[in-house]
């Protein structure tokens, strides 16, 4: 940089600098990383900062506005120590910050420690932490030192109580809060809610789904004084969501555009009818999964915001309306092809982005058709489960250019390869699509989708009986820039295919590296190590794999996982072929496993041995399926264990199905070092453990 630029771009305000400075850092992707001594030194932001000291201010404000926490560098408290100092040394540049799960049953740094430097922050995500690990001392840090904060986020945050609502309330800036999730937060009431709601001025975002505890009194009330609302979750609450609370979001809300009342057994169709008559104009998103509301008169008011009902409504009388954007109707059993013939009359043409109707029935196939061939926008479309979807049904799909998302899951003998392949040459953006159980397609259709979607990153090919490596081999592309591929049940599918798929591989270089992160090969019979040993390497990013019911996999496929794939958290080898060196390989190489099912192995399988090693290494595994294992007390007991005394479980979920070597002891000894945190524990068939008296 020259005299004069410089001279230019010191002279610009703050406001434009932080500007340039914010497009350089998305053009590098070079957020602050809280792992280093300092911001990146190579990146363009740096170099721009090294001019002057108010370059340089801006710069590392910009660049730590939003830091990136490495948790896989947090190997032990000394690492740890050294992150915390560095977001204690930028933090009043800090303005949002997302805590990450680590590999330790604790949030990776400590948030009480860092919480006094965090005097900018506005937005707090806690969410991701291990459950159990947030509780309400680490609210209220947060909140007597963030005065400006004004989101928060804390979903599955389980020991979260009234507490932290109280505390909310009193914070100096909580009429300016704009967004608060506490989803799954269990432990909340009526009482904190209410004590939250009154200074809920500004408020735009609000979830609290799945909070057992709330009723519809508190729910009305909050609502009521959050008149600002943009969008609104109660999915799960069950009874606590009715009628009236629908009529008081109706009355009080009039800038909700998104509504998710999923699972809100109380609401009635005459319900939502009222709510659409009330609110006037259609919502941006409404959805209705799993409840008993969704008739076709209740759906058309809401699309329309009109009286369906009304003797007088003929299509003369009203010019076309603009449904929601998303319409979500899963399990709406009670809708005819009525529904889709009016919404195709009376709104308006491409207006719809996003459509769920998964396992309904409808007896007229080409209604439907006739209504998708007037929604041509449509970028997600799911018809999963669906008795009126066939290959004229795929022709119509084909339209759509700006298709995302499809899932046309099974459709057993409806959709066949023309259908699939119309599809795959005419929608050029399609990068997530499911197949699953589609049991007509062949390798022409999935050769066609490989060929021809060279944007697909998600790919579900389950079930597909008559899918073999002549077709795998094709998915070579989605192996190595996809995110998500599922060959469940795919029996025709051997060690070539999977081979064949990673052939461009240069085994001398690593210069490149797959992006796969989910890999699903459950029932695929004829796999071994070979082909397994051969692509992980290849896949550090990887986090779940399912081998489920793969003899010829064996612990040398466990010992490739653990040296190559250190990311991974869900693994599944149930009906493998392992031995106890596999398994402690692979729990020293993946700390980070958070679910493990290797019931049932096969061969020697085993012991205490690879049980301890997993418990031991793996502090956040949540849940684990040794059913049918080696297994005695000496693994479970914390006074005998590996673990020793102070070692608490995370687990939630535990199966030890037919586990002979166990007791009535070693299962109450685990049960007491999981403090409470078993939600589901399965020891039938051990003759030696008491039966009925476990969670």
């Amino acid at each position: 940089m020259n005299g004069d630029a410089a001279v230019c771009l010191t002279s610009l305000p703050t406001e434009i600098l932080w500007i340039i400075f914010s497009i350089l850092l998305e053009g590098s992707g070079e957020h602050a990383d809280a792992g280093a001594n300092s911001a990146p030194a190579a990146s363009s932001l740096s170099a721009v900062g090294q001019c002057c000291s108010r370059l340089a201010g801006v710069s590392r404000a910009c660049q730590w506005e939003n830091p990136t926490i490495p948790v896989r560098t947090i190997t032990d408290e000394k690492a740890q120590r050294k992150i915390e100092d560095s977001l204690i040394r930028n933090g009043p540049f800090i303005r949002s910050l997302s805590i990450p799960h680590g590999n330790r049953p604790t949030p990776p740094v400590d948030i009480s420690r860092i919480a006094p430097s965090l005097s900018g922050l506005l937005h707090v995500d806690l969410s991701a932490c291990p459950m159990f690990s947030i509780n309400d001392s680490h609210i209220s840090a947060i909140l007597n030192n963030c005065p400006r904060l004004s989101s928060v986020i804390v979903d599955d945050c389980i020991d979260i109580t009234d507490l932290s609502l109280f505390s909310m309330a009193r914070h100096p800036n909580v009429q300016h809060f704009t967004r608060i999730s506490m989803s799954r937060c269990c432990e909340i009431t009526d009482a904190g809610l209410l004590a939250l709601a009154p200074h809920l001025r500004s408020i735009q975002y609000l979830n609290v789904a799945c909070i057992p505890a709330l009723t519809s009194d508190a729910i009305s009330t909050t609502i009521g004084h959050a008149q600002t609302l943009k969008e609104l979750v109660l999915s799960d609450l069950d009874e606590a969501v009715t009628d009236g609370v629908l009529a008081t979001i109706a009355v009080n809300c009039s800038h909700l555009e998104r509504l998710d009342v999923a699972d809100c057994m109380a609401i009635t169709p005459a319900g939502v009818v009222e709510f659409a008559r009330l609110r006037g104009k259609p919502l941006k998103h409404i959805n209705l999964n799993g409840t008993h509301a969704m008739t076709d008169d209740s759906i058309l008011a809401l699309c329309t915001s009109v009286d369906m009902i009304s003797p007088c409504f003929s299509t003369t009388t009203f010019e076309k309306y603009r449904p929601p954007s998303s319409l979500s109707l899963s399990l709406a059993q009670g809708i005819t092809p009525r529904l889709f013939e009016s919404l195709a009359s009376w709104c308006s043409p491409n207006s719809l982005t996003s459509l769920t109707i998964s396992l309904c029935s409808l007896p007229s196939p080409q209604t439907f058709i006739r209504f998708l061939d007037s929604q041509l926008a449509l970028r997600f479309l799911d018809l999963a489960d669906t008795d009126f979807v066939n290959d004229a049904t795929c022709q119509s799909i084909s339209k759509m250019k700006y298709l995302e998302y499809l899932d046309l899951s099974g459709h057993t003998g409806s959709v066949t390869d023309e259908g699939i392949m119309s599809i795959a040459r005419s929608c050029p953006n399609l990068c997530d699509i499911s197949l699953k159980n589609c049991r007509s397609l062949t390798n022409a259709a999935v050769k066609e989708l490989a060929s021809c979607s060279s944007k697909l990153k998600k790919v579900n090919l389950g079930g597909l009986i008559g899918v073999t490596d002549e077709a795998v081999c094709h998915l070579e592309q989605i192996f190595w820039t996809g995110q998500v591929v599922k060959l469940s049940g795919c029996f025709g599918i051997g060690d070539k295919g999977l081979m064949d798929s990673f052939s461009s591989v240069d085994p001398r270089s690593r210069t490149r590296l797959s992006t796969l992160l989910e890999l699903c090969l459950s029932g695929c019979y004829n796999l071994t190590d070979k082909s397994l040993t051969h692509i992980l390497p290849w896949t550090p990013r990887l986090t779940s794999i399912n081998l489920y019911a793969a003899p010829g996999v064996t612990s040398q496929t466990l010992k490739t996982l653990g040296a190559h794939c250190g990311s991974l958290q869900t693994l599944v080898i149930s009906k493998c072929t392992i031995e106890d060196e596999g398994i402690v390989e692979l729990s020293r190489g993946c700390i980070g496993l958070k679910a493990l099912f290797m019931g049932w192995i096969a061969g020697v399988g085993i012991s205490d041995r690879g049980v301890s090693a997993v418990l031991e290494n793996c502090k956040g595994l949540l849940c684990l399926d040794i059913s049918a294992s080696r297994i005695t007390d000496a693994c479970l007991a914390p006074d005998t264990g590996v673990c020793g005394d102070d070692a608490d479980l995370q687990l939630q979920v535990l199966s030890m199905r037919c586990c002979q070597g166990i007791t009535t002891s070693g299962v109450q000894r685990i049960v007491e070092r999981s403090k409470g945190r078993l939600a589901k524990l399965e020891v039938g068939g051990c003759r030696g453990v008491q039966q009925g008296i476990w969670p």
